[in-house]
């Protein structure tokens, strides 16, 4: 046994080594630009549902970035494996046999060639499928794109707050209306606050509620973003190391052992 297979000691599979066929992986199924355009979605729509409603009208004027990845709003694993990994390419395929390879040679280091070959032809064989295995990794794995709670919150506040800028402005103008051109008109008496018209008040506190809870809301929308793309990566993640741990890092790891 010793002349067949040798006497080093054979490093086996590092946490490293794993790792880096991990990346690859992921990165082989498009996984990045998912995420990233998951976080760029989610942005989009927490300001369109909580952002001043002038702003908001404007920003849907904007392309969705789930779009150009041919994606719905509702973000879902079947339209996701299918925009990551529209076909599997002979790129995509030559990079993920490059990183078995790579993982082989390092776990195989030290064996004499029968050893080699045997740990090679466990993994060589599911080169030819393991963008197959992902894509239907993907599009199993689940995903909740929940609307989040404050959005609801938020955009009554806002509309509420535009509505008192409408109403502000409108006794403004019917004030000024009547002064000009029909002096002997007398409206209901409203007074004064702190010495300015009461409409202008409403419609200057209005408007400056409006735009600070558009602000924070913005920071809010950010960080939602972040987090939905990161429940999304670990699930996306946590599918592909499945298929990894299944198709290569088990019948390598039957071969060391």
């Amino acid at each position: 046994m010793a002349a067949v297979g040798g006497t080093s000691q054979v490093p086996g599979i590092s946490s490293v080594d794993r790792q880096h066929l991990d990346d690859a992986l992921v990165a082989c199924a498009g996984v990045p630009q998912v995420v990233e355009a998951i976080a760029a979605s989610t942005r989009r729509q927490a300001i369109l549902r909580t952002g001043w409603p002038i702003a908001r009208w404007l920003g849907r004027l904007r392309r969705d970035p789930l779009k150009d990845l041919g994606l719905d709003s509702d973000m879902s694993m079947a339209a996701l494996a299918k925009a990551s990994l529209p076909e599997a390419s002979p790129v995509q395929r030559a990079h993920a046999a490059l990183a078995l390879r790579d993982l082989t040679d390092k776990a195989s280091a030290g064996l004499e060639s029968s050893g080699r070959d045997a740990i090679r032809n466990a993994a060589d064989p599911r080169a030819h499928t393991i963008v197959d295995d992902l894509d239907h990794a993907i599009e199993a794995t689940q995903v909740r794109a929940r609307t989040a709670w404050w959005w609801r919150a938020v955009q009554i506040v806002q509309w509420l707050a535009f509505l008192g800028l409408i109403a502000g402005l409108g006794w403004l103008a019917v004030e000024a209306i009547v002064d000009n051109f029909f002096p002997d008109t007398s409206l209901p008496d409203i007074q004064d606050i702190a010495g300015y018209a009461a409409g202008a008040v409403v419609a200057a506190g209005s408007a400056a509620l409006g735009i600070l809870l558009g602000l924070s809301s913005r920071l809010l929308a950010r960080l939602s973003g972040r987090r939905r793309a990161k429940r999304a990566d670990q699930a996306l993640r946590a599918a592909i190391d499945e298929v990894t741990v299944r198709r290569i890092i088990g019948p390598v790891q039957e071969q060391l052992d």
